[in-house]
């Protein structure tokens, strides 16, 4: 790929240089006027910071030994490699920043009846990890992407579960994401932000009968 004047003066041009030299990153997003700041020992993100570029990286996943498959992150030591190679190639007065997503966990709570033969114990399990590859299929699935800005909506997960052959019915089913109950959609709080699936969910059996 070539720059004009050998410098990354797009957003695409950043993106594009850092997917071409470090291989083990899957995607990248760039930010304009952005700057992760810290405040009160927690990283804040400015949205009103001219002459700063945030650089959101996403490791490859395929094929790899990721410590945390839910939360794919690139080392504290591979952002700074990457942000000292893109800040070589910055137009004059440019400062970019590398760093990791911020995964949001989603979960699901309601309550089920399975059908007739269907142990009830041993199904439990199988719906909370049927709905865990629901919020995070790419976990689990080479052809799902990883993707910035997707919403989960409450009734395609309904919808979804309701579907499963060893589900008779399901009830006062609940979607959180952090403090936020009780949602219609969950939706990333920023561009920053990826919604990823908790790896429990509050299953519990129906009393009616």
């Amino acid at each position: 790929v070539l720059f004009r004047s050998n410098r990354a003066i797009t957003l695409w041009d950043y993106e594009h240089l850092i997917l071409q030299h470090f291989p083990e990153v899957y995607k990248v997003k760039c930010l304009n006027h952005t700057k992760q700041r810290v405040v009160d020992g927690a990283g804040k993100i400015s949205f009103l910071s001219p002459g700063n570029i945030l650089i959101v990286v996403i490791p490859d996943i395929q094929n790899k030994n990721v410590f945390d498959i839910f939360e794919p992150r690139v080392s504290a030591a591979g952002l700074k490699r990457i942000q000292d190679f893109v800040n070589k190639y910055n137009s004059l007065h440019v400062t970019a920043c590398v760093v990791n997503p911020v995964y949001e966990k989603v979960s699901v709570s309601l309550k089920v009846r399975f059908r007739a033969g269907y142990d009830e114990i041993y199904y439990q399990q199988v719906l909370n990890d049927a709905i865990v590859k629901m919020l995070s299929p790419w976990a689990f699935d080479k052809s799902a992407a990883l993707s910035f800005g997707l919403t989960l909506h409450r009734s395609k997960i309904i919808n979804s579960i309701e579907k499963l052959e060893y589900v008779d019915y399901i009830e006062d089913v609940v979607l959180s994401k952090g403090t936020a109950t009780n949602l219609v959609n969950a939706t990333p709080e920023n561009p920053v932000s990826i919604l990823v699936s908790a790896k429990k969910h509050n299953i519990t059996l129906s009393e009616k009968k």
